[in-house]
């Protein structure tokens, strides 16, 4: 059976989603601002040096919209937005 490629209903909906949620939630939730904690001051200096990718602060990136972007990408065939 060949597996068929999502339509574009089905990739508005579900593109750059985890199915793995860390709160469970069915869909993505709406964060509009945070503060993120470093485990300690090598992570935070790995961060600032561009070694590891991550949230930093609501302003400058939030879970929301990396998935936004990841959706925008996918719908327009890009890889990332």
């Amino acid at each position: 059976m060949s597996k068929k490629k999502p339509g574009l209903s089905t990739k508005a909906v579900h593109a750059g989603e985890s199915r793995d949620k860390p709160s469970h939630a069915i869909t993505n939730p709406i964060v509009q601002t945070s503060t993120y904690v470093f485990r300690d001051t090598e992570e935070l200096i790995d961060f600032n040096d561009g070694r590891i990718e991550r949230e930093e602060y609501g302003r400058y990136g939030n879970p929301t919209t990396t998935v936004a972007e990841a959706k925008i990408a996918d719908l327009d065939g890009g890889e990332e937005a």
